[in-house]
């Protein structure tokens, strides 16, 4: 309900007046939601982060996987696709040595070769963090995510796309659409590239508060606690999607804001 009622002052005319087919919700699957964004709002496109195309693969990089399989959500994505007829954006960070093997990228294209929506994958090199190294993540070189975005590539849609008739993407034998996102140097190098979306710590103070994920910030108390890094696709929760929906609304707002200024000037 909070998400529709964001699109709802996004798009109105009494709000930010934006074009709700330039918008799009990014999400890890919520079981059920999909499709009812689908029903609610036909024009907002969808992002769906994926990460892995094997169930106990995904489960391990994305945490609350484990309580909603593939095969479902994938099957919910065609439903949506079948209903507004919009391209579904992938989501997928390569890390080295988890989710980036030949492998991978084979299973990943049988996997949305298969899609009856018309999909679009995203590749996203895997951006260092503090909490990523622990775990032993590492970025792939410019060489392996090519290669990887090329075995993809290679697959073709084995049905059409409906509602994609005038699209050739959109029709069976089409190749699989598939970027890759590279972040500058400049994004790397002050840790605000893609994946990069946390906060530095103490090692000393962390260790003492047994601070790990970013929702260990908020104390029972409400007072606000020493930030932490998150590893790709962990969890965020609730506080996060708060201030990132906080952030966007006040971005949204001094652009609106400027741009009355420059009509009336």
């Amino acid at each position: 309900q909070q998400l529709l009622g964001a699109l709802k002052v996004m798009g109105d005319a009494k709000g930010f007046g934006l074009s709700l087919k330039n918008v799009t919700v990014s999400t890890v699957g919520v079981p059920g939601k999909i499709l009812q964004l689908g029903l609610d709002c036909p024009s907002v496109n969808l992002a769906l982060s994926l990460h892995a195309p094997l169930q106990e693969l995904r489960a391990q990089i994305v945490p609350s996987a484990k309580g909603n399989r593939l095969d479902r959500l994938m099957d919910e994505v065609d439903e949506y696709g079948a209903h507004t007829g919009n391209k579904v954006m992938m989501e997928y960070i390569l890390i080295e040595g988890t989710n980036a093997s030949d492998a991978n990228a084979h299973a990943l294209g049988t996997l949305l070769s298969h899609r009856r929506a018309l999909v679009m994958l995203n590749l996203i090199p895997y951006n260092r963090t503090s909490v990523g190294e622990e775990q032993g993540f590492q970025s792939p070189s410019d060489a392996a995510c090519k290669q990887f975005r090329n075995i993809v590539a290679s697959y073709h849609r084995t049905v059409d796309a409906p509602g994609g008739k005038g699209d050739p993407d959109a029709r069976a034998g089409a190749p699989i659409l598939c970027t890759i996102r590279w972040s500058t140097v400049l994004g790397q190098s002050n840790e605000a590239a893609c994946g990069q979306l946390a906060l530095e710590i103490n090692p000393e103070k962390a260790q003492h508060a047994g601070v790990k994920d970013i929702e260990d910030q908020i104390s029972t108390h409400g007072r606000r606690k020493h930030p932490a890094k998150l590893a790709p696709g962990q969890n965020r929760g609730l506080p996060v999607i708060l201030l990132a929906s906080g952030t966007l609304l006040a971005t949204l707002a001094v652009y609106k804001l400027r741009w009355r200024a420059h009509k009336l000037s």
